[in-house]
C-alpha cells in the first residue's frame, strides 16, 4: 500500500503537491470564514497542475471533512425554513445537470446563468434585499437552480448563496444558511461523481494529502469569522459571489468560442 501512495506522490510531482497544498489552505479559510469558495480556488488550480478528471474529485473530496468540520454552526444557525426546501429541490436537480453535461450542449445555458448570477451579485453588493424572507416556492426553485448546477458544472452555490445573502437575518443566520447549502450541494455530487468513475487511486491518495491543510485553514477561517470576521463577512461573500460568477461567465464564454 504505501509503495503504490509513494508512486502516486511521485507521479504527482513535488512541485505540484506544494501548489495544490498551498490552494487547498486558502479554499480551506474561504470555507471556514464565508462557507463557500473553496471550489473556485481549489478545481482551476488543480486543472493546471493535474487535469480536470483529477481537479474535481479532489475539491469534493477535500470538502467532505471540512462540512462535517463546520457542521456545529451549520446546525445552530441554519434555518430549517430555508435549508429544507432549497436541499430537497436540489439534491432532485443534480442528476440531472450531469446527465445534461454529459449527452447534451450546456455551454449556452451556462452562460445565461452565469450572466444572471453576476447580476444579482452586483446587486446584493449594491445592498439589495428581500423585504420578506422568500417562501418554500422560491427557496424550491432556487435549490433546483443550485442542483442543475451542481451537476453541471460544479458551480451550484452562487445561487443558494445570493439567496441566503438576500433574505432579512444577521450574519450568523446567511453563514448558516450558506453552510448548510454548501453540505446538501456537496452530498449531491456523490452519485454522479461516482457514476463517472472518477474516484481513483490517485485521487483518492491526493486527497488524503490535501485533507489535513484543507481542514486547518478551515479551523483557522472559523475562528476568524468568530472572531472580526462576521464584520466584514457580507461584504466579502458577495465579493466572492461576483468573482465566481465573473469566473464562470468567462470561462463559459471562452468554452463557447473555443468549442
Amino acid at each position: 500500500m504505501w509503495d503504490s501512495i509513494f508512486q502516486v506522490i511521485q507521479t504527482a510531482g513535488y512541485g505540484g503537491l506544494a501548489i495544490a497544498c498551498s490552494a487547498s489552505l486558502i479554499a480551506g479559510f474561504l470555507r471556514g470564514f464565508i462557507g463557500f469558495g473553496a471550489a473556485l480556488v481549489m478545481t482551476p488550480v488543480l486543472s493546471l497542475v493535474y487535469s480536470p478528471t483529477v481537479a474535481v474529485p479532489i475539491a469534493f473530496l477535500s470538502a467532505v471533512p471540512a462540512v462535517i468540520q463546520l457542521l456545529p454552526p451549520t446546525i445552530k444557525y441554519g434555518e430549517r425554513a430555508f435549508v429544507l426546501p432549497l436541499g430537497l429541490t436540489a439534491l432532485f436537480a443534480s442528476p440531472v445537470g450531469a446527465w445534461l453535461l454529459s449527452n447534451g450542449d450546456p455551454r449556452i445555458l451556462k452562460i445565461g446563468i452565469s450572466f444572471l448570477i453576476l447580476l444579482m451579485a452586483f446587486a446584493l453588493f449594491r445592498g439589495w434585499r428581500f423585504k420578506k424572507s422568500p417562501g418554500p416556492a422560491v427557496l424550491g426553485a432556487v435549490g433546483l437552480l443550485s442542483g442543475f448546477l451542481q451537476g453541471l458544472a460544479s458551480v451550484g452555490g452562487p445561487p443558494a448563496v445570493a439567496a441566503a445573502l438576500s433574505r432579512p437575518g444577521d450574519v450568523y443566520a446567511q453563514r448558516g444558511n450558506i453552510l448548510a447549502a454548501a453540505a446538501v450541494l456537496t452530498a449531491s455530487n456523490i452519485l454522479p461523481l461516482w457514476a463517472l468513475g472518477l474516484f481513483k487511486e490517485q485521487t483518492l491518495v491526493l486527497a488524503a494529502i490535501l485533507v489535513p491543510p484543507h481542514l486547518i485553514a478551515a479551523w483557522v477561517g472559523n475562528r476568524y469569522f468568530d472572531g472580526r470576521g462576521k464584520t466584514y463577512f457580507h461584504r466579502a461573500a458577495v465579493i466572492m459571489l461576483i468573482a465566481i460568477a465573473s469566473t464562470t461567465l468567462i470561462l463559459s464564454i471562452s468554452d463557447y468560442l473555443t468549442g
